[in-house]
């Protein structure tokens, strides 16, 4: 039941939580000009690594978004893997540009996560908007027409809210999921980790079969070390900080609080290693969870991010697909908003994004679980066959084919939502190429828009502009916002109609979120048409 605080102010979207989720959903929504409150239960956020790394799909974003070059100079490219097994090195894989000709960030970016969150709120701020922290969602009911919330501001003072839309990005605790009643399906390891962002002090030594192996200080590079005891990660940080990942000795487990010096005593020593821990700016233990939300989203209300799905940190693949679960459902609240689409589209929340989320856990899963378990067969191929699958792997990557495919995998660039066997639903590929005027250009600079793209090829130039004006009489009745792009084939556009599989005319639309939504071999845009039209069916 909900108490009354007076008559309610309005908003299009409420958003509870501004974790990267959340914010990814209030930038997106305030390019698409939907007014919406955003809101966090936290006065202050601290400025931890948090989740760390940002794959190729997420900077793709951040490149519409026209805060890439931000991103980038705020972050380090991942250029090696290193592997140290028994305190030696086992071997270094690169990876710097493993994804080239397939997108415009060929590599993966480490930045901390606070600094992620820094260029979001500075994104919403150039636009006069400000998150309210320390505000509560208290409660909340929704009918045929509204979400009614309550939330209670820092002061103490409640408020009554009317939103057409409520997004839970509140993670893993997430009161909105709760209160939903929407079953969390999944488990939690007994294995304790802990997280520590702090300095490392080393005594150096050399490589080689004598003495242990040398961290150093490599600004883009990613170190995993492997003992019979133990295993941790290390991604360098800025200035002398490190953030180490690790498993928490077994002896000390049943403590009740675990503090920096219980978690990383004698870490070097498990590890074969020389170098000593200090300085530490944050630290965390934590329990391998991977859940998944039964639904997305019931009736009115929708869940991103952490309450909706949550990983092991294996892949850096949590907080990317979260981002990506916002850019999906945004540009369809909006133009269910602004431009007249049936709710009917924003059913395809769920079922697109949620089976990325459930392939994702079992893909992870089966990796992260053999990294910690103690038990003997896993020890034995952690300690025996991943060091021998690791310089495999190095040797594997040498083929280009290989180390694309592994690419499009651990990116997301992969993430489709149709068939396999059809261009529908797929990413639209990134292609360079050159234009008419010769200038060189590539095919993701066709979607700098907030629009449906309607990409066509032909022939012959002369046959443009009736097809513009034929198309443009049939839209006019839709009122949708559509850009229309031509590419005439040339010797300079050759390769992209090979690329597209194109021998003379046809086109692709592509959807505000960069996915192609439907492609045809001729200049019929019937389809097309049908397209837009059943967007707009009502559900009746």
């Amino acid at each position: 039941m909900i108490e009354k605080q007076g008559k309610p102010k309005h908003t299009d979207v409420l958003i509870v939580g501004a974790g990267p989720a959340g914010l990814m959903m209030a930038c997106q929504l305030a390019i698409h000009n939907v007014s919406f409150r955003i809101i966090d239960k936290l006065e202050h956020f601290k400025s931890y690594s948090g989740a760390l790394l940002i794959q190729a799909r997420t900077l793709e974003i951040f490149d519409q978004m026209g805060i890439v070059d931000k991103v980038l100079q705020r972050g380090k490219v991942v250029e090696n893997v290193t592997m140290i097994h028994e305190g030696r090195e086992a071997g270094t894989i690169n990876i710097g540009k493993m994804g080239s000709g397939i997108s415009r960030f060929p590599y993966i970016l480490m930045l901390k996560q606070a600094h992620t969150r820094e260029l979001l709120f500075e994104f919403l701020k150039e636009r006069g908007i400000q998150i309210e922290n320390g505000t509560r969602l208290e409660q909340f009911s929704q009918d045929v027409q509204f979400v009614d919330a309550i939330l209670t501001h820092t002061n103490g003072k409640k408020e009554n809210l009317k939103a057409n839309y409520l997004i839970g990005a509140d993670g893993i605790y997430s009161h909105v999921r709760s209160r939903l009643g929407i079953r969390w399906e999944g488990s939690r390891d007994p294995v304790p980790l802990f997280v520590t962002d702090c300095h490392v002090n080393e005594n150096p030594g050399s490589l080689g079969k004598a003495s242990a192996a040398f961290i150093g200080k490599p600004a883009s590079n990613i170190i995993f070390s492997i003992s019979q005891k133990t295993i941790a990660g290390f991604f360098p940080l800025e200035g002398k900080g490190w953030r180490i990942d690790g498993l928490i000795p077994e002896e000390i487990t049943q403590h009740m609080e675990l503090d920096f010096e219980d978690a990383t005593q004698d870490l070097a020593k498990r590890l074969k290693m020389n170098f000593s821990l200090s300085n530490p700016d944050w630290f965390s233990v934590f329990y391998p969870n991977t859940y998944l939300a039964s639904t997305y989203h019931i009736d009115k209300c929708f869940l991103v991010g952490d309450a909706a799905h949550v990983h092991t940190p294996i892949g850096a693949q949590g907080m990317n697909t979260g981002v990506q679960d916002s850019f999906n459902l945004a540009w369809k609240m909006a133009f269910v908003l602004k431009h007249g689409l049936s709710e009917k589209i924003l059913n395809t929340y769920t079922s697109e994004r949620r089976p990325i989320a459930e392939k994702l856990i079992q893909n992870t899963d089966k990796f992260f679980w053999l990294a910690i378990r103690k038990d003997r067969p896993s020890r034995f191929l952690r300690n025996y066959i991943v060091p021998w699958s690791f310089r495999l792997f190095d040797f594997l990557l040498e083929s280009e084919s290989l180390q694309r495919a592994f690419f499009r995998r651990i990116s997301q660039i992969s993430v489709g939502y149709g068939s396999k066997a059809s261009w529908a639903g797929k990413r639209w590929p990134f292609i360079k190429w050159t234009d008419e005027k010769g200038n060189k250009t590539d095919t993701h600079d066709l979607l700098k828009c907030r629009k449906f793209v309607l990409i066509i090829f032909h022939k012959e130039q002369s046959i443009q502009p009736k097809v513009d004006d034929v198309f443009q009489s049939h839209l006019q009745a839709f009122k949708m916002p559509v850009r229309i792009e031509t590419i005439v084939y040339s010797r300079q556009t050759k390769n992209f109609f090979q690329m597209l599989k194109l021998r003379k005319n046809g086109y692709f639309l592509v959807r505000p979120d960069g996915y192609i939504a439907l492609n045809g071999v001729n200049l019929d845009f019937g389809p097309v048409i049908n397209y837009f039209k059943n967007l707009k069916l009502s559900d009746g």
